[in-house]
């Protein structure tokens, strides 16, 4: 019984311990997930913002703080816009915890709803500010933290620390509470700081739109250890106000600090994950630095140096993107994938300073179009480069556009050249496939002081044996080009070499006499010989129209590009019109093709080009009889040049038979008339027959001469009117052909034209009849 007792109170005590472990469990669940509201906006205390943030830090999350700050009593909030401030006095403590800060939880807030080409309308209500030296306002710690909708301003910003993983979004960084104006204390925006990897910062939806705008440096990727690894910066505006069409400046919209970042997103393909990034001093400086490895950060999709829009000038004022980081990318060949980066005021749109930088896909210099400057683009005194690579010798291997479709970058409109290259780097810079063109100064410049003209041109030398950016890759010669895409010339650069030869159409001719290359129109391998000459007859396409301007540039194996050559002008086209003329038939043709012609035509050929004609008559009754116009005379094919339009003549003629007898088909070696052969003939004709049907059966004699349908329909066309015999203007089968065949016959007298005499006929007598038939008897 004691065993029982005993047995039943371990029961009932387990059974409490096992309630009290199930309760504590509730409990701790139900700590974290714990909402921590703001309630007013003082700096510290119950209720303010700083005292959710340390209770938030006193218990395992996540975590939410809210707000729901009086508006209309609070102290530090402004009726007219119901935007509360919290002024802050010394330095928040950092988060620890897991933790979502959101903003829009305050009445009245409502995230941006726009589309990304139209700014953000976000109506931001609680304002996080300093009114002295504090330091960073925001630091998160922890992994997977979130802030949104916040307006956080002077001297204070976000910090994003721990492991990472963190998202900042919805946010107006750096302005006033709408986004219309900055301040001149505020300092850094958001930090990235060591060991936070993985954070995202804006977002593709409307309601994840920063605008980090009016700081010393937007956003900064500091890192003195190892790389920051995948941090996004998506979908933002930065530099602008929020409607995006006015700057805001921040002395450096995105920066990367000591070893910086890797594989970092900047941008992407589609229009919500693009960023503006405009009015700045410096749009983005990547000095991410690691030693033998690849960054990997990439660029792509985003409008730098114009408007929410894409095509009106916001430029930063000093350069758009440098990057000192290796294998960095700008752009890419994948659709969307381009930046335009534009109006920049000092440097250049893009400055290049580390090895292995892809520049794809971008329109350097202009608009979202492509097509012009951004409007309202206002140069500076600075002749401002597309892109500049510049540095040292260990800046080796820029690719800037490419092979592949859609690798190509748009280099337009830049006060100084498209692509200058300095002589202090190194080697394998390619420049493929882009289209260079209306830019200030050179299309391709490769450096070389000594050696330059005033335009800048480095001229060949022979066998390629200088020195310098690129080994200073000679460029080809051209000879000739047509409009039609044929271009020749040859290739002077190092012996028993390969080269890729790229050739572009423009509608003019840079000022320099080189250059630029405005439509990639293709491209050709060729090797140099033991002297390291190399010839080519290369065709495309035809030349676009309007661009007969042809220039090129030759490519080592290596991957070292030259300058652009001299331009060669593709004679315009030139119209030429074929009259034909006379009493006979014919088909005039030429050659290369074109005409091909049985009445009057055109045709157009390239200006300059040797045009030969051949004139072939339709049938054996016609001949030609020569050409007139443009230097073509006599009978035979006729070479003529057309450096204008022309018009030629060319002049068939019946075949000259003789005086006309009834002996059509002309038999040999004895004229003679027959009803059987040429009487039939004659009916046949007159009741309409031709072709087989005219000589079917035996109509036509085994010794005629002139035995084809069309040669005996010829015969009887020209010479039709003779066979009027009644006279009276008709020539009609029943009458005039009935009367020749009786004839033929050997019937006379009245029964030769009974019934067979038409009406108003001027022979109206058999005597008459007869002498009219008789005279028209072979001799």
């Amino acid at each position: 019984m004691r065993d029982q007792h005993h047995q039943s109170i371990l029961m009932q005590l387990q059974r409490k311990i096992f309630s009290s472990i199930l309760t504590l469990m509730v409990a701790v669940t139900a700590t974290q997930a714990a909402t921590f509201t703001t309630t007013n906006s003082n700096d510290s205390g119950g209720g303010s913002f700083r005292q959710a943030i340390i209770s938030a830090n006193a218990m395992a999350g996540p975590h939410t703080i809210a707000f729901n700050i009086p508006a209309s009593t609070d102290a530090n909030c402004a009726t007219s816009t119901g935007v509360c401030s919290i002024a802050l006095l010394s330095a928040l403590p950092a988060l620890t915890e897991t933790v979502v800060i959101d903003g829009y939880s305050q009445p009245g807030a409502t995230a941006n709803s726009n589309p990304p080409n139209a700014g953000s309308n976000a109506a931001l209500r609680v304002e996080i500010t300093a009114l002295a030296t504090v330091g960073t306002s925001l630091m998160l710690g922890g992994s997977g933290s979130l802030v949104r909708g916040l307006i956080i301003n002077r001297r204070v910003g976000i910090a994003l620390v721990g492991t990472g993983g963190h998202t900042v979004a919805g946010n107006f960084i750096g302005s006033n509470a709408d986004g219309s104006a900055g301040f001149a204390d505020s300092q850094v925006g958001v930090t990235v700081v060591t060991n936070s990897h993985n954070n995202v910062i804006g977002g593709t939806t409307p309601a994840a739109r920063n605008v980090i705008s009016g700081n010393n440096t937007g956003i900064v990727i500091s890192s003195t250890s190892t790389p920051i690894l995948g941090t996004q910066i998506v979908g933002n505006l930065l530099g602008t106000n929020a409607a995006g069409t006015a700057a805001i400046a921040n002395e450096t919209a995105i920066a990367f600090v000591s070893v910086g970042g890797k594989n970092t997103i900047i941008g992407g393909t589609t229009a919500a994950a693009r960023n503006v990034i405009s009015g700045n001093r410096s749009g983005i400086v990547d000095e991410s630095f690691l030693i033998g490895n690849a960054s990997n950060n990439t660029i792509s999709g985003n409008y730098i140096g114009v408007d929410i829009t894409g095509a009106a000038a916001l430029g930063n004022s000093q350069i758009g993107i440098s990057t000192s980081s290796r294998g960095a990318v700008i752009g890419g060949s994948a659709p969307g994938a381009g930046n335009v980066i534009a109006a920049s005021g000092t440097m250049a749109n893009v400055m290049i300073q580390s090895r292995d930088v892809v520049v794809q896909g971008n329109w350097i210099g202009t608009g979202a179009s492509g097509a012009n400057a951004p409007t309202g683009f206002v140069p500076s005194a600075f002749r401002v480069p597309g892109i500049y690579v510049a540095g040292n010798t260990a800046v080796i291997g820029s690719q800037i556009g490419g092979t592949a479709a859609g690798a190509g970058n748009v280099i337009a409109f830049n006060t100084g050249h498209g692509v200058l290259l300095s002589d202090q780097i190194g080697n394998g810079h390619s420049i493929l496939g882009n289209s260079i063109f209306s830019n200030g100064q050179l299309g391709i410049n490769l450096y070389s002081p000594n050696y330059e003209n005033s335009f800048g041109v480095t001229f060949n030398d022979t066998g390629d044996g200088d020195f310098g950016v690129n080994g200073q890759q000679n460029f080809p010669l051209l000879t000739t080009a047509t409009t039609a895409g044929n271009v020749q010339g040859t290739l002077n650069s190092t012996a028993s070499g390969s080269y890729r030869l790229e050739f572009f159409a423009n509608a003019a001719c840079d000022a320099s006499g080189y250059g630029e290359g405005r439509t990639f129109i293709g491209a050709q391998s060729v090797a140099t010989d033991g002297s390291g000459n190399a010839s080519f007859n290369a065709t495309f396409a035809a030349l676009p129209v309007a661009q007969s301007v042809v220039t090129a540039t030759a490519t080592d194996s290596l991957g070292n590009t030259s300058e652009f050559s001299a331009c060669v002008s593709a004679p315009l086209p030139v119209i030429l019109t074929i009259i034909k003329s006379g009493s006979g038939s014919g088909t005039v043709t030429s050659l290369p093709a074109g005409i091909n012609c049985g009445a009057t035509c055109t045709a157009s050929f390239a200006g300059g080009s040797a045009i030969t004609l051949s004139a072939t008559p339709s049938n054996a009754a016609a001949t030609f009889s020569g050409w007139l116009g443009n230097g073509c005379t006599g009978v035979a094919t006729c070479t003529t040049t057309l450096s204008a339009a022309a018009t030629i003549s060319a002049t068939f003629a019946l075949i000259s038979n003789g005086p006309f007898n009834l002996d059509v088909e002309a038999n040999s070696p004895v004229s003679q008339a027959t009803a059987g052969n040429d009487g039939l003939l004659i009916l046949r004709y007159l009741t309409g027959m031709s072709g087989a049907t005219l000589i079917s059966g035996s109509a036509v004699s085994v010794d005629a001469t002139r035995n084809s349908a069309a040669a005996l329909t010829a015969f009887l066309d020209d010479l039709k009117p003779k066979l009027d015999i009644d006279g009276n203007g008709e020539v009609n089968a029943l009458t005039d052909g009935l009367l020749i065949t009786r004839y033929l016959l050997g019937i006379r007298g009245a029964a030769l034209i009974s019934s067979a005499v038409g009406g108003g006929a001027t022979r109206t007598t058999y005597p008459a009849i007869e002498s009219y038939l008789s005279s028209l008897l072979p001799p």
